[in-house]
Parts: C-alpha cells; sequence; structure tokens
C-alpha cells in the first residue's frame, strides 16, 4: 500500500476494552478504520497506553483471521475526534513468509512523507516512492526480482513530471518525458546494449517518438541497430496524419522504401503504394477509408497487372476488375454492378481487339455479347432477357468481316452471308429455325469461281442444284432426293462446254461410268445422249 488510508474521521461507536494489561486499549475498526461495533468490526486495534514518540503504538489485526494488518502510531490513544496515524508505519498483506507490503513514515499531520519502501511476496523491494504532504513527490524507482533497477520516474505534486528512465540488465532502455502527468516532447527507446561495450551508456537509439499534451504529435521513427531509418509515421493530435514509410535493407545492407501511405485524422486517404510486394491502393479523401482503386504492379516497367476500382454510388455502385499483360496492355475487364447482378465480362486481344464481351444478370446471359467461338472466330449480337440471342450477329477474324447471321430465340433465322478473306461473297441464303431454307448460292471451297445455287429444305439441298461459273455458264447440274442425297444422272461440262460425264445416282450412291479417255469406249457426248434428263441438253 503506497499511501495507507488517511483516518480522519469521527468514528461511528467507541469500544474500550482493557484485554488483560493497564498497556494496551482495544478497539474495533471498520475498513476506513473507523472505530465501530464488535459485529460490524473488519479490523482489531490494540493502542498502547504509554506514548513513545513519536506517539501511542497502535498494531492493527484483520478480524476474520488474526493476521497483521498494519504497525504503526497514532496521535489519540482512545482514537477518538479526527485521530492520525504518525510516525513509521509497516503494512502488512493477508498471509504468506513475507507479509509485509510497505513500510515508510508519516508526518505529525498524518501525510505520507520521506520514503515509501513496497516490496513483492518474496520479500524482495519492489519500488521505493519518495513522498511530500501524501503525494509522490521526486522519484519513484523500480527493481527487477535481481535487485536492478528498472524503471526510474519523476513526480511533482502526484502526477509524473519530468523523466521516466527505464533500463534492461542495468542499461538505459528508453527515456520518456512528462509534464504534468502527460508525455511531453521526445520519447526515445534504445537497442538492448552490452555492460562491456565502451558505449554502453549510449546504445543505439531504436524508436523515437514526439508527444504533445500526452498525445503523439510529430514524427515517430523507427531505426536499425545500424542506424538505418526503418519507418516513419507523422502524427497529429494522436492519431495519424501525413506520410507513413516504412523500409527495407537488402542482402547488401542497403535501404530501399518498401512503402507509403497517406493518413488524414487516423484515416487513410489517397495513395498507398507497397513497393515490396508491388501493390497500389488509392482511398477517398472523404476520411471514409473507401477503398477505390487497388493495383498490383509489375515492377520491370511500373505499370499494373491487374487493377480494381470502386466507382459510383448507391444503385449505380460497381466495381471493375482489369488484367494486363506484361507490357501494360488491357487483357479483361469485369464490371460488376452489386445492385442490379450485373457482370459484364471484356477480354482483348494482343493489338487490342475485342475477342469477348459477356453480360450476364444473376447468372443469365443478357445484353450485347463477344466471344470466340473457333479458330479465332469472333462473333458479335445480343442476348435477350431470356438469354438467347436475338438479331444480327455478326463474326470476324483478325478484324474482318467473314459472315452476318439473324437469330430468334438463339437460332439462326433470317439472312446470311458469308464472305471470304478477300471480302468476297461466299455464301448467301437463309435459315428458318436454325436450318439453312430456301435459296441458297455457295462458292466452292477451293475453287471460288465454282458456284452452286440451288434450294434447301430443312437444312437439307432437294431438287435441282446448279454449278455455275463467275459468268454463269453451266458447268454441271442434278437433283437431290428429300434426304438431300444426289439421285439421277449429273451432268458435268468441261471448259469447252461439252459434254465431260454423267454420272448416275441412286440416293446418294454413284454408279459406274466408261474411262472416256480409253480407245474400245465412246466419247462422252455420244455415250451420254441418250442418259440426258429432260432439263440437259448436249453440246456436240
Amino acid at each position: 500500500m503506497n499511501n495507507p488510508p488517511r483516518v480522519a474521521r469521527v468514528g461511528l461507536a467507541l469500544l474500550l476494552l482493557v484485554a488483560g494489561s493497564a498497556q494496551a486499549a482495544t478497539y474495533w475498526l471498520d475498513k476506513q478504520l473507523d472505530t465501530v461495533a464488535r459485529g460490524q468490526a473488519q479490523y482489531k486495534a490494540e493502542v498502547s497506553e504509554i506514548r513513545a514518540q513519536p506517539g501511542w503504538p497502535i498494531t492493527i489485526r484483520r478480524v476474520d483471521d488474526g493476521g497483521l494488518y498494519m504497525e504503526s502510531y497514532v496521535d489519540d490513544p482512545r482514537l477518538g475526534g479526527d485521530y492520525k496515524v504518525v510516525g513509521p508505519f509497516k503494512q502488512y498483506r493477508d498471509g504468506g513468509d513475507h507479509a509485509l507490503i510497505e513500510k515508510g513514515q508519516r508526518s505529525a499531520g498524518g501525510e505520507t512523507t520521506g520514503t515509501i519502501t513496497v516490496y513483492d511476496r518474496q520479500g524482495r523491494i519492489a519500488r521505493t516512492v519518495e513522498y511530500d504532504h501524501s503525494q509522490r513527490n521526486g522519484k519513484m524507482r523500480e527493481y527487477t526480482e535481481d535487485g536492478e533497477v528498472y524503471r526510474v520516474t519523476d513526480y511533482v505534486d502526484g502526477k509524473i513530471d519530468g523523466k521516466r528512465v527505464s533500463f534492461r540488465n542495468g542499461i538505459i532502455d528508453g527515456v520518456e518525458h512528462y509534464r504534468d502527468g502527460r508525455m511531453e516532447g521526445a520519447a526515445e527507446y534504445y537497442y538492448l546494449g552490452d555492460k562491456g561495450d565502451a558505449d554502453h551508456d549510449k546504445p543505439p537509439l531504436r524508436l523515437r517518438i514526439h508527444y504533445e499534451n500526452g498525445c503523439r504529435d510529430g514524427w515517430a521513427r523507427n531505426w536499425t541497430r545500424q542506424g538505418q531509418m526503418k519507418s516513419e509515421t507523422h502524427y497529429a493530435d494522436g492519431k495519424k496524419d501525413g506520410v507513413e514509410r516504412f523500409f527495407y535493407i537488402d542482402d547488401d545492407g542497403d535501404r530501399h522504401l518498401a512503402s507509403i501511405v497517406h493518413y488524414r485524422a487516423g484515416k487513410l486517404v489517397g495513395v498507398a503504394r507497397d513497393f515490396y510486394r508491388h501493390e497500389r491502393r488509392i482511398y477517398a479523401d472523404d476520411g471514409s477509408q473507401r477503398l477505390i482503386e487497388e493495383a498490383d504492379i509489375y515492377p520491370p516497367t511500373g505499370k499494373p497487372l491487374s487493377r480494381k476500382r470502386q466507382l459510383g454510388e448507391g444503385k449505380n455502385a460497381r466495381t471493375v476488375t482489369e488484367t494486363f499483360d506484361r507490357a501494360g496492355y488491357l487483357t479483361t475487364r469485369v464490371i460488376d454492378n452489386r445492385h442490379g447482378g450485373r457482370r459484364v465480362l471484356y477480354q482483348f486481344a494482343g493489338d487490342g481487339r475485342l475477342i469477348v464481351r459477356r453480360e450476364r444478370v444473376y447468372g443469365g446471359k443478357v445484353g450485347r455479347f463477344v466471344q470466340e467461338t473457333y479458330g479465332g472466330t469472333i462473333e458479335r449480337g445480343r442476348y435477350d432477357d431470356n438469354g438467347n440471342r436475338t438479331g444480327e450477329v455478326i463474326e470476324t477474324r483478325n478484324g474482318e468481316l467473314i459472315a452476318k447471321s439473324h437469330y430468334v430465340d438463339d437460332e439462326r433465322d433470317g439472312a446470311y452471308v458469308r464472305y471470304d478473306e478477300q471480302g468476297r461473297v461466299i455464301e448467301s441464303g437463309a435459315y428458318a429455325k436454325g436450318k439453312r431454307s430456301g435459296v441458297w448460292r455457295i462458292h466452292g471451297a477451293n475453287h471460288y469461281d465454282q458456284i452452286w445455287q440451288g434450294r434447301y429444305d430443312n437444312g437439307k439441298r432437294v431438287g435441282h442444284w446448279e454449278v455455275l461459273d463467275d459468268t454463269g455458264r453451266l458447268l454441271g447440274a442434278g437433283d437431290y432426293d428429300d434426304q438431300g442425297e444426289e439421285n439421277g444422272v449429273w451432268v458435268v461440262y468441261d471448259d469447252d462446254g461439252q459434254l465431260k460425264n454423267c454420272p448416275r445416282y441412286t440416293h446418294g450412291q454413284r454408279g459406274d461410268t466408261p474411262d472416256f479417255d480409253a480407245d474400245d469406249t465412246p466419247k462422252a457426248a455420244e455415250y451420254c445422249r441418250d442418259r440426258l434428263p429432260d432439263w440437259a441438253e448436249p453440246k456436240v
């Protein structure tokens, strides 16, 4: 007990009992050491009737176990009026081999004065405190279990005022400055030194923090044992305010900036860079600490490999996530609208062309789309609210148009045109419910100057088909059955318009024809003359 209760109250009841000796009187005391009836007492006090300087000896014990509580003197042997505990005193804890808690001195006025010594349960000195008029005035020294001082604190009128110096292993560990109970000025903390070092009285500085009126105000800086700065943070009114920097030391001992962050009134604001982890973040300037952008940076170029941004407010709030290649070119962009459940994905080719656009609302396909289908072919169009392609859909490859279609309920339905690499039409016709239908005009896959034209029904060639050259001259013709297979005689002409062949098909199976180049076979015109269908006229 650093400052035992000052007994300056009128007792509620006074019982004077002569306990077998004219030299002592017994009194019953409550927790505040006021006299009370025995049944209400927590302490039993015995006061000598023989005065001894500086007063009458008093011994106070606990009622419950008879254990010693205090030994001292009082200025009134009857404990009447505003009696005071005066002179040297000892106060004890409730048991143990080392029950003494503290000892010290009180003035004639009952005020704690001089040096108070406090002990731990092992009987070792825990601290010594200098008092004046019952207030700490002077130095308080605190001790380790080994009896070494580990902290010395200056007090004025009961408050810390001056220095508080800490030690480890007898070497200075830190110095703090106080004024009127609050930290003020620079507080410095040091690396653990060695008593054998010549400069052990001045170990390397580890941390310095500036305070004003008990709050961090100004710079807090941290150093390595070799004196290189590890971090610095600026404070105002106890909160981070301004820049905060962290550094790292490489294997060669060189220092590098690891990160830089900005604060305002304790809140993250503006740009934060982590050079060690290659990250960048941007916080709102309104003090909400709302993260509006973050990015992973590719060190060789300083450009982002990925970036996430928060845009808009309320129902328009959305997150935009982008990825880049190492050259800094955009490869993907994803836009998430949290309130509408909408997500739009974009993917780009190395030359910047949009190759994928996919939009979903609560997982369902909607809106415009761009997607890669096969062999580098990019398809562009629109989904309806049911996730079906609708309206015009175009296909491109390497940025060049290769096809146009019309869709209804996710099926081709309507006009269709296909182009080659030179932009020439190689197919044209129409679809009905996803299948070719009606008249089609198709250029040969390997010979553009061969043009097939005829009709489709339910995706199958039917009826009469002709093969023309690019001037409209007939190169061949024949019929398809209802199953889309060649059927009947097909007529083939050479470059001079003469009959070249007339094979007969039976539901897709071709029959044999002579080798018209052999000496013992008729010419094609002669052989085919009587086999030709009505629509064919041989040229002889």
